[in-house]
């Protein structure tokens, strides 16, 4: 083991090494693929901060369709880590766990959400993407909602003050805060909060996790994880 990852810290460091100065995508396709993977682990390792104490449990199986397909909840599409990714298990941070305690609630406001909402993204007249393909903003919504949500809490409500000039019918704008983990560990105390996912990380469409009758994705061989659809051919 200790082997292994002084390994993988060497090849890492050469692989952000070489990446900085020549770029990945540069090299011969071999060694293209290896920067990649030495990039990745390093990836993982210091951009990756797991907010669980302790896996949380999926749940139990029921039947054994787990094992050639994918579950609604995302549960068990990593056979070895069933609860991987599944919803209402917790996010992850990109930070250590020790720097992400929230703002006082006093700077919480400052500057002003909406000040900041109006300046950088309000768009007054049409601003042209020429080099980006009109799909691409489509995508990133229908992905960003199919993957992750933080939920929301209307029964906290943040108010943001309206700022002077601007056209919000009311004095405030209310803004449901995000729901507390339900489940929070009892010896973390000490720790900052944790949310959960009230989706699943797993790629499929919202109408796939809210309707159990659509045809699943299965997997062909269990051994090679590969993927085939059970859809069924048009007529």
């Amino acid at each position: 083991m200790g082997e292994s990852s002084f390994v993988r810290r060497t090849l890492g460091r050469a692989a952000e090494a070489v990446d900085h100065r020549v770029g990945w995508h540069r090299l011969p396709t071999p060694l293209g693929l290896l920067s990649l993977i030495g990039i990745r682990d390093t990836l993982r390792a210091t951009n990756l901060h797991d907010t669980n104490l302790a896996p949380p449990p999926a749940p139990e199986a029921k039947t054994s369709d787990h094992l050639v397909a994918r579950t609604t909840d995302g549960s068990y599409n990593d056979l070895g880590t069933p609860s991987m990714g599944m919803a209402g298990t917790r996010f992850g941070r990109n930070v250590p766990i020790a720097t992400t305690w929230p703002e006082p609630a006093a700077d919480l406001l400052d500057p002003n959400p909406r000040t900041v909402s109006t300046e950088l993204l309000l768009r007054r007249e049409f601003i042209p993407a020429p080099t980006l393909n009109v799909l691409a903003a489509a995508w990133l919504q229908f992905q960003t909602r199919d993957w992750f949500s933080h939920g929301t809490d209307s029964s906290r409500l943040i108010e943001v003050p309206r700022p002077a000039g601007d056209d919000w019918p009311s004095a405030t704008i209310e803004v449901p805060s995000t729901p507390a983990d339900p489940h929070p560990d009892p010896q973390a105390a000490g720790r900052p909060a944790t949310f959960v996912n009230t989706e699943t990380t797993i790629f499929r469409s919202e109408k796939a996790a809210s309707d159990p009758t659509t045809p699943s994705i299965r997997r062909a061989s269990p051994p090679t994880m590969l993927l085939r659809s059970t859809r069924p051919a048009a007529a």
